[in-house]
């Protein structure tokens, strides 16, 4: 949806500079009532988008543009002595910002977060952006050089964030909201199937969206763009299925997925109302509802591809081979550009250097340690073990990773059950950190199926070489 540059979008008649997005001039705004000036600075430019001027943004980047910036410059009113105009606005306040949102005032006495920071601080950037007034990164602005590297905006996913990457099992979560409220698992059921959002399951119409060969989602959506999810190219019996239980369930005179009872901001409150005593938090579980929207996005990238997603420990390869998939995959979630789904299952490139090096600190902390592990292999008659989990792939985080072993398949299910106490007593004691030794017969299908392509074993080479996967095309 483009943005008219007409009538609707003009600087008011004080101004002496142009009208055009990036062009205001911000000493038009004199008004010593800012928030005149502030409502008819919105009211014309308020849905031109961050990115890209010609773009239109959601009612709701709207609203929350507005919501920071009154409370930025309310609060800046009361510690700055003769601010009161929005022309005074500009980024040299930046560090004083800083503080406030660091030393607290929120609605809880809080200092914010630093994620919200960088969010907030984007509204600004995009303010100043409509002036034409430059903004260094925040990270600049922080004065503790520990803290800076913090202050960074990632488009590209580091974690998985998906239920099943944070060990959330989404069927007993499903079943346990029906329990609750059964049109919360209604809601469940459809993000996970689809990859939905939040917003565009309690809008979503099963009757009316669903055109046989492919959903039609518009309501909820950002921005208002439509998109059509075509069943066969992902899973279409799956997706049949999930639709047709839904319209079942609504029955002859249903119509929204969501609550028939309620307004849309009392769904969303009902929703999320459920959602916290499911634990179903990043406090609680770690995830959000959101995370089965990445989830999709994962399982289709790697259904289309064959190949294992960076946040999941996928190594190097040529993203082009799979332009294909990630478009189609793109496209379904509602987004034009491929590179944003990047936010959901990560980057090769991006992961590939930190993978490496996190692989080969690995390996010299193991190196000091493999004769006491071979002397106690060969205690038990055995004559390998093999390194697997994420520190064999380079997709630790960091020290509090632990270290995961399998005996494999080759050793009797008695025989491996003894050798694995011997060896996490053996690697306890030379201090490696958090030790899990696995034996093929009690691991569980799906984790096997991971460590068939990561596996690596430690004495029958002269040394473990980070397993790269083979570029497969789609």
């Amino acid at each position: 949806m483009r943005v008219q540059l007409g009538d609707d979008i003009k600087s008011p008649s004080n101004t002496s500079g142009l009208d055009r997005p990036g062009q205001i001039n911000i000493n038009c705004w004199q008004s010593d009532d800012y928030r005149a000036d502030l409502h008819e600075f919105m009211r014309r430019y308020g849905y031109v988008g961050a990115a890209d001027i010609n773009r239109r943004c959601s009612e709701k980047t709207k609203t929350n543009r507005i919501v920071v910036l009154t409370s930025v410059i309310e609060r800046l009113k009361g510690r700055i002595r003769g601010f009161r105009r929005l022309s005074q606005f500009t980024p040299r306040y930046v560090p004083e910002i800083l503080a406030m949102w660091n030393e607290g005032g929120n609605r809880l006495g809080q200092s914010t977060e630093i994620s919200t920071q960088i969010q907030n601080f984007s509204v600004l950037n995009w303010f100043w952006k409509m002036h034409g007034i430059k903004v260094n990164p925040i990270r600049t602005y922080v004065n503790d050089p520990a803290l800076a590297p913090q202050y960074k905006r990632e488009s590209i996913a580091r974690v998985d964030k998906s239920w099943s990457g944070n060990g959330v099992d989404a069927d007993r979560i499903i079943a346990e909201a029906r329990f609750l409220d059964p049109v919360v698992a209604r809601l469940l059921e459809l993000a996970r199937t689809f990859g939905l959002r939040a917003n565009e399951t309690l809008r979503l119409r099963p009757g009316l969206d669903d055109k046989h060969d492919h959903l039609h989602i518009h309501r909820g959506t950002k921005t208002g763009r439509q998109r059509e999810m075509k069943y066969a190219t992902f899973d279409a019996d799956l997706m049949r299925q999930v639709i047709e239980s839904v319209k079942a369930e609504l029955g002859p005179g249903g119509l929204h997925a969501a609550w028939a009872d309620r307004t849309l901001v009392q769904s969303r409150r009902r929703l999320y109302y459920i959602l916290e005593r499911l634990d179903i938090t990043k406090k609680g579980l770690g995830v959000t509802i959101h995370g089965l929207r990445a989830q999709w996005a994962i399982e289709q990238f790697e259904k289309l591809t064959g190949a294992t997603t960076p946040v999941r420990g996928g190594h190097a390869m040529d993203y082009r081979q799979f332009s294909d998939a990630r478009l189609e995959i793109s496209r379904a979630l509602g987004h034009n550009r491929i590179n944003v789904t990047s936010a959901y299952y990560g980057s090769f490139f991006a992961m590939k250097l930190p993978a490496e090096l996190r692989f080969r600190d690995s390996w010299r902390e193991l190196q000091a340690h493999l004769p006491f592990i071979q002397d106690a292999l060969h205690a038990h008659h055995i004559s390998n073990l093999w390194w697997v989990g994420a520190r064999a792939n380079g997709a630790n985080v960091g020290k509090q990773d632990g270290w995961e072993f399998l005996i494999d398949e080759e050793t009797s299910f008695e025989q491996a059950v003894i050798a694995k106490e011997s060896l996490e007593k053996t690697l306890d004691a030379c201090g490696v950190g958090v030790v899990c030794v696995h034996v093929a017969d009690r691991a569980p299908h799906s984790a096997k199926q991971r460590w068939a392509n990561h596996a690596l074993p430690l004495f029958d080479v002269a040394a473990p070489v980070l397993k790269i996967e083979p570029a497969t095309s789609a």
